[in-house]
This record gives C-alpha cells, structure tokens and sequence, in this order.
C-alpha cells in the first residue's frame, strides 16, 4: 500500500520536475516507510512506500524487471501473489524477493496487459515498458484502490491522490456536472469523472495503455451475468449454494490475512464487520501457521455516546466471542467546520455523510494502536441488498414472477413494521427507477433542492458509469444492485475509506469485495439475498455457529450512523456566518436567501442532508480553489 504518481511525455522537463518533487511531499502520508523517484528520458516515476509485504529494502519501488526491460511502481496488494510466484516459477521465471510487486513485473513480462486477469487483489500500479515505449495504468477491478489522470503540457500525469494534481493545473476549473449530481441527489464517484474538469479517474477494471501519439483504455472486466431468480420458496439447492458462498468468504479472508506487519480490524456490531472478526479468528485457528499470514490482534469501534444507533455494545460481545482486544473510540466533532474543511483537503473532493468522520477516529484509533493493515466489511450491503429501499424491488420481483406469493411477502414486510400501501408504493417507484440497461435514470425530473442556483439548475447530469451489460432477463433487486456496486454506491464509499485509512498510513482491506465473491453475490438468487423480509439472508446463514445469534437477529439496518443532525444543529450559528458570505452564492451555485434559510430552520430530516450537501460544497469550493 502506497502512494504513486508519475509523468511521461511531457514537453516541459521542468514542470514534470516540479511534479515528482511536490508529488513526493503531497503523497508522504500514504508511504511513510520509503520514497523514491526514477527519471527516464520519458518521464519519471514517483513512489512512497507502505512497507506491507517483504518490509526489506529489497521491495523498494520503483522496481526493475530481471531482464531490465520495465519498471514498475505498484500501491496495493496482490493477494494470491505466492500462488502466482509458484506458478511463474514454474514457467522459468526466478525470483529475489518476497514482494508482490517483483510477481506483477513477471507476470506482466509472462502475460503482458492479460497479467491483471490472473491478480485477486486491490492495486493501482504504473508499468513503462523500456522496449515497446508504453506505460501502462491499471486499477483493480472494483476500483478500491485509486488513481487519477491529467494530460498537460502535451503529456500524460497521474497520481494516486488528486491533491498530487493540482499544482501543475494552471485553472482549476469545478467540474459543473459532479456539482449538480452532488447536490441535486448526492452522488459522488459515480462516473468517470470527478470534482475537477481537468482529473478524471482511471475507471475501476480497466488498463489504459499510454503511447506518445495516443492512449488506449481496455475494460478488462465486468459482471456479465446477473442473478435472474425472483421466486421466494426455497429451492433444493439453495443450502449448497450457501455452503459455496460461505467457502469463497472464509478463502478471501484467509487471502487477506496476508502480512507481514500488525494487522486489525474494524467492528460496527453489525452482521458485515462481525463476520470478518468471527471468520478471521476461524481461519488462524485453522491455520495458525500460514505463509506471510498475520493475526488480527485488535478490533477497532466507533462510539458516539448517548446517540440511540450506538452499537459498541455488540461490537464488545463480537470482540469477546472473538478473544480479540477491542478498542471503542468515543466520537466528538468539536468544531464541525473546521473538522469538515479538514476532511475535505484529506478526502479532495465532497462527501455525503457525517460518517467519513467516524471511519477516519476508527483509522486514527488502529495508526494509535500499532497497526498497518485492518480489515473492513465494505461491500457487503451492496451486494447482498442489505439497505432496507432494497426490500422494494425485491417485492417487485415476486409480484412479476410469484403473483400467488405476494401477499405473503407484504405481510412479512408488515411484520417488519412496513404499512402494505407503503410496500406497494416503493415496489411501483423501484419500477420506475430501473431503465432499460438495468440502471436508475438521473435526469431533471426529480425535483432540486431549494438552495441550488442558476448555474447548478442548468446543468446536465453525469452519465453513470457504465456496468457493461443490458442485464436482460435481471431480477430488479439484482438490477439495482449492480447499479449500487459499479456506480451510485460502493465508489464513494471506496474513497472515503481510501483517504481515511491512508491518512494514517493504514492500508485498508474489503475481503467481501474478492472479485470470486461479487461474481458469485450477484448471481444469488432473490431470496438468499431477501428473504421473507429480512436482508443479507446468506450472510446469515453461512456466518451461523460463528456468530453470536444476538447480532445474527438483528433486523434493523443501521449502518455506520452518526448523530449528524445534532452536529449540524450545534454548527448553525457558524454555518450562518458562512453561508453570510457565500463563493457558492457568488459563483452562481446556490441561492442566497435559500440557503440562510436553511441555515436557521429545520422542517424535515431532508433539510439535514440539504445543509450537509450546501456547507459541504460551500467548503470544498473555498480550500480547493476551484471556483467557477
């Protein structure tokens, strides 16, 4: 895990010079351990290291090929990298290191661009290539480690933060499309472009291939089959289909207790974050003595005292079924202006919730604790529709399928405490939502907040990101899921854990989001994902015996809250003065009298995540000098 950046043909030397310089310094939180720069006729090549895998001087980047043909600088891991090594040794390829890294260079030497088909990992690397003049970008396939790109003075330079970026942009522009998605209907990272006219991102799965005339991109992956089974009885195969589920977790985990530092993880108390903790103390168990394998040795819990979606109480019973020392970090603001302006310049670009700020105490609490690596349930509600609006197209679902089922399900919601009128309306809006290639339409139509200006109300929407397929034949529970993972949901989510553990030099871990286990989520059908009502059925059932039954039984989603509404309500003397003089009101962006009306009065929960969005973007727009 680390920080890389870099630029290749460029016309200016002494732009790309100031670059890798101040590169080096912007970066130095992801890598700690190491920096290092190469300059090649070409370019340079930019690295801070995070010392995860082999700490030794041997792995440090930027690092050579043994024929001396490619160089590569890699931030992330490749976790099935001692499989990888075998099997290229195997293939007359020799090895001096124990990194994942020097795998990468062989396998791209074995396989070239193909290479990234055979890494289960998280990475964003850069290869130039001495022989054919080629650099190459790759990131992941769910996109959980990032990476930027910009094309000035007649080249190409990328960077893992944005932040890296902005000094060689002579006008940092805002970028009106991702305002207006921002604020109109909260999105954020769900397209290929960001906050910035002049950075976008290398989308998730894709190579980019840079050659001095030209860039190519190629999607090297994408979730090609969708689940298409809406029935809600059970099936004679479903008990081995979630034996199967249960087996590609525990193997992705096992995968990601690779390292060679302290290693922790994060626990909410909920189903996601307590099965990794239950698993990962399963897998040591089993095998205690595994090759570059650490043992989880603290559970780290965000705690907001007083706040009635406070769960350190079963994150304590999870850490002690677990025998894992727990820390639980009690959550204060302070001064919530400064907090956010803070977040902001770590985070580069607006967040939608106020819990960015619980994650980052969590990030801070394991760099406190001695740790480098922690693992997180990230993912997991995604793709196995545990937000309760995916209970709607999962109804959806039975009405068009199962008819002679759907009382049934509206009385199992109704036990939930859902009315059937509401359960029958959802269902229809979910219908409404889904278009032809499986995705939600974000157009006009909905109605604006009232605080937007002139320049955000003529704005065009972002396209989404595309999810490469029609999803024909698609139940709507696993259209809208594909939607949430690839474009509307995950992504953000990806960012902001991204900044928050790399802050504190962490390298965070997603093991629901091994690329065998999403495959395998989102070909489950409907009523291992929902059933009856209750959400992430398969979870449940494959985490029985290992979980206590108490956290296994809770129905409620609460996700990873926070008091955000009694934050804002203690700020709104402050955010007044803020908005008193506005740049988003100067530039166009937002009304004046909307927004110190928002500012005073509350009508609805709605008017909470209004002000978060104004006082988000209006700080954003103030400490990154991007103002239209």
């Amino acid at each position: 895990m680390c920080g890389i950046a870099g630029a290749f043909f460029v016309r200016d030397r002494a732009l790309i010079d100031r670059f890798a310089r101040q590169a080096t310094l912007s970066l130095a939180h992801r890598g700690p351990d190491d920096a290092d720069r190469l300059d090649l006729p070409e370019g340079t090549l930019v690295h801070r290291r995070l010392s995860i895998l082999d700490p030794s001087p041997a792995g440090r980047q930027p690092f050579a090929s043994s024929d001396g043909r490619r160089w590569v600088i890699h931030n992330g891991e490749i976790y099935n990298y001692l499989e990888l090594r075998d099997q290229l040794r195997g293939l007359g390829h020799v090895f001096t290191t124990n990194t994942d890294t020097e795998v990468i260079l062989a396998a791209h030497r074995q396989w070239g661009v193909e290479a990234v088909e055979h890494f289960n990992g998280i990475w964003a690397f850069a290869i130039w290539d001495e022989t054919s003049r080629t650099l190459l970008l790759s990131r992941d396939r769910l996109g959980v480690k990032p990476l930027y790109v910009t094309e000035q003075s007649g080249g190409t330079f990328f960077a893992s933060e944005i932040k890296a970026l902005l000094p060689i942009i002579a006008t940092r522009s805002p970028n009106i499309g991702a305002l207006r998605d921002y604020a109109w209907h909260g999105l954020v990272d769900h397209a290929d472009d960001t906050f910035f006219a002049e950075v976008r991102p290398v989308p998730p799965a894709t190579c980019l291939v840079v050659r001095e005339a030209a860039t190519t991109a190629w999607r090297y992956w994408s979730l090609e089959k969708l689940a298409s089974d809406a029935r809600p009885e059970a099936q004679a195969q479903d008990d081995e289909t979630v034996a199967t589920f249960g087996s590609l977790l525990r193997s992705a985990i096992g995968l990601q207790l690779r390292s060679d530092v302290p290693l922790g993880t994060c626990l909410s108390g909920g189903i996601d974050s307590s099965t990794i903790v239950a698993l990962s103390a399963e897998h040591i168990k089993r095998y205690p003595a595994g090759p570059h394998q650490a043992a989880p040795r603290v559970a780290i819990t965000a705690s907001f005292p007083g706040f009635v979606d406070d769960e350190s109480a079963r994150a304590s019973l999870m850490a002690r079924a677990a025998a894992i020392d727990h820390v639980v970090v009690p959550l204060e603001t302070g001064d919530l202006l400064e907090t956010l302006a803070c977040l902001l310049e770590e985070q580069d670009e607006p967040f939608i919730s106020s819990s960015v700020l619980a994650q980052r105490s969590v990030m801070r609490a394991a760099a406190a604790a001695g740790v480098k690596v922690m693992l997180d349930g990230q993912g997991a509600d995604e793709l196995l529709g545990g937000y309760p609006h995916y209970r709607y197209p999962w109804l959806l679902g039975i009405a068009l399928t199962s008819p002679g089922a759907l009382p049934r399900a509206v009385r199992a919601l109704y036990r939930l405490g859902i009315s059937p009128s509401v359960a029958v309306r959802q269902a229809l809006l979910a219908a409404l939502q889904l278009g032809p290639t499986g995705v939600a339409p974000i157009g006009r139509a909905s109605r604006p907040p009232s605080w937007i200006g002139p320049v955000l109300r003529r704005a065009n929407p972002l396209p989404l990101r595309p999810h490469g397929l029609e999803a024909r034949g698609a139940t709507p529970l696993a259209r809208h899921l594909v939607r949430a993972v690839l474009s509307t949901s995950l992504p953000a989510l990806l960012r902001y854990e991204d900044r928050n553990s790399m802050r504190f030099a962490i390298e965070a871990r997603v093991p629901y989001l091994d690329h065998r286990l999403v495959e395998a989520a989102m070909l489950l059908p409907d009523r291992l994902k929902i059933d009856r009502g209750i959400t992430k059925a398969v979870l449940r059932r494959a985490a029985r015996g290992a979980v206590p039954d108490v956290i296994l039984n809770e129905n409620r989603k609460i996700g990873f809250a926070a008091p955000q509404r009694s934050w804002l309500d203690s700020a709104r003397p402050a955010i007044s003065a803020l908005f008193a003089d506005s740049v988003a009101v100067r530039s166009g962006l937002a009304d004046p009298d909307q927004l110190a009306r928002l500012a005073k009065l509350r009508t609805s929960p709605h008017d909470d995540v209004s002000l978060w969005r104004a006082v988000s973007l209006e700080l954003w727009l103030r400490g990154s000098a991007a103002i239209a």
